[in-house]
């Protein structure tokens, strides 16, 4: 009773959009019936929907060992496969955009004044009393 109970909670949970408790109530099912099909497939649609990817896989998977026979699950199976490959998908092109261009696209180029630069066309004479060090690093 308390199985069933868990499961229709967690349906409910999952049609609100509340995919964290539907997840802790699907889990307390399964503490108590780990072979309650309907508290797998739900865990694993409100990981799906919560994109908790990994985790949405292995219950989508644990589901359809126990009940290999029900089309439902590997439809929804084959649904997580597509959602995960358009998830990756958006994720690669978001990436893409984000290193296309210049980190300082948004800046103007530097200016630099040529207004107070003295040009010498020989070496300025050695003064010992303003010796200076230059390092080639």
């Amino acid at each position: 009773m308390k199985v069933t109970c868990h499961q229709n909670l967690s349906l409910v949970l999952n049609g609100k959009g509340e995919y964290a408790d539907a997840i802790v109530n699907c889990t307390k099912a399964l503490e108590i019936d780990p072979k309650a099909v309907k508290a797998q497939y739900l865990r694993g649609v409100a990981n799906m929907k919560a994109k908790n990817y990994p985790e949405a896989t292995a219950d989508l998977k644990a589901a359809i060992m126990l009940a290999p026979g029900d089309k439902k699950l590997r439809v929804e199976f084959e649904n997580l496969k597509k959602i995960k490959a358009e998830y990756a998908a958006s994720e690669a092109d978001t990436m893409k955009k984000m290193f296309a261009g210049s980190l300082y696209t948004d800046k103007e180029d530097a200016k630099i004044s040529t207004a107070n630069v003295k040009v010498h066309n020989e070496l300025p004479a050695f003064d010992a009393e303003n010796s200076q060090t230059f390092f080639d690093i």
